[in-house]
């Protein structure tokens, strides 16, 4: 199906994403979120946070709820409710994970997705949703042009994007894309997609206790995560749900073999 390779060259500088291949944060895109301080933040949600694994060098308040690894949104209510689903993970892992919220399917469900998007975010969007709609599960992907969707692209200044967990049953509402993503090519964009996306249907980090691995704004633990059954217990530097996957100038922005074996025991 799919698409011409479009090779990406990336500056200088750390950013975002690991695979465990990469040896420096030489080639990755450039730090665009601002300079995070912890001063407006209560000392104990902070706490709260490390506790729970979470990496709490670069949490920010974005609104009314907390931004931490980079690209994970986390209401105060949400905090609430992964302390009290929180489970000792037994250590230092790299597989394929979940968090505890999933979506319901009810048998067979669409997840809609609206983005007023142009050119290679367009695109980048077509491809990640084809990328689910290829896996095997109870749902189906579609773009929407109007109306009210389940998730909302909404184009922000930078290069990187972030999202959420999902709530209540429902996928997380919002993928915050920069507009300056699109400067990389079709398949960066279309991996910050995948990976978000996944993000907001429950997927967690594929290695979310390998530590910061260079990547200052998308790494660390996820809270209350669950191992999937049939993925591997040894890493998967292939997945796109690593937390540097993305700022790796050869992704291709595709679902690993296990990523997909993971989505499809999962829905």
């Amino acid at each position: 199906m799919k698409k011409q390779f479009t090779s990406i060259t990336l500056t200088a500088g750390c950013f975002v994403a690991l695979l465990l291949s990469i040896a420096s944060c030489s080639d990755k895109p450039e730090e665009v979120l601002p300079s995070n301080s912890n001063k407006t933040i209560p000392a104990e949600v902070i706490e709260t946070f490390r506790q729970l694994g979470f990496d709490t060098e670069t949490i920010r308040l974005e609104g009314e709820s907390y931004l931490l690894e980079g690209d994970i949104l986390v209401t105060p209510e949400e905090l609430v409710g992964m302390s009290d689903n929180h489970h000792d993970t037994g250590g230092s892992k790299e597989e394929q994970y979940r968090v505890y919220n999933a979506v319901s399917c009810n048998g067979g469900r669409t997840i809609t997705i609206f983005g007023n998007l142009t050119g290679t975010l367009s695109s980048g969007l077509d491809w990640a949703i084809a990328n689910y709609n290829a896996v095997n599960t109870c749902f189906t992907f579609q773009r929407i042009y109007r109306g009210t969707a389940d998730i909302t692209i909404t184009e922000i200044p930078g290069v990187w994007a972030y999202s959420g967990y999902p709530t209540s049953g429902n996928p997380y509402p919002g993928i915050y894309i920069g507009s300056g993503a699109a400067s990389y090519g079709t398949n960066y964009v279309e991996c910050l997609f995948t990976h978000n996306i996944g993000h907001c249907m429950g997927m967690a980090h594929t290695d979310p206790f390998a530590g910061a691995g260079g990547c200052p704004n998308d790494v660390g633990s996820t809270p209350g995560v669950v191992h999937i059954p049939g993925t591997p217990t040894g890493s998967d530097s292939n997945s796109i749900f690593n937390t540097c996957a993305c700022a790796n100038k050869a992704t291709t922005g595709e679902l690993s073999t296990y990523d997909k074996a993971g989505f499809t025991y999962l829905y």
